[in-house]
């Protein structure tokens, strides 16, 4: 029996900086295969993945964020 996955959490709640990054989603539902877009506040540049990815986690079978491709997703900026 195939049971729909789900991403308990935001996208950004398991990521290390979310200071200034902001998220656009494909659907709220945050099941399994939702595409979260990122961006930045203020015009910052976002360092490393543009997308996250409600997916099932191989090993537990839960509902996990992954990022495309690069490194962790974080705004790059500069107090002034």
């Amino acid at each position: 029996m195939y049971s729909v996955v789900k991403c308990a959490t935001g996208p950004t709640d398991r990521l290390n900086d979310t200071r200034f990054l902001r998220y656009n989603c494909s659907d709220s539902t945050y099941s399994d295969g939702v595409q979260c877009s990122l961006f930045c506040d203020l015009n910052l540049d976002l360092v490393g993945a543009r997308i996250l990815t409600c997916e099932r986690d191989g090993t537990s079978g839960v509902g996990i964020w992954k990022w495309n491709f690069g490194e962790e997703p974080y705004c790059n900026g500069t107090c002034i």
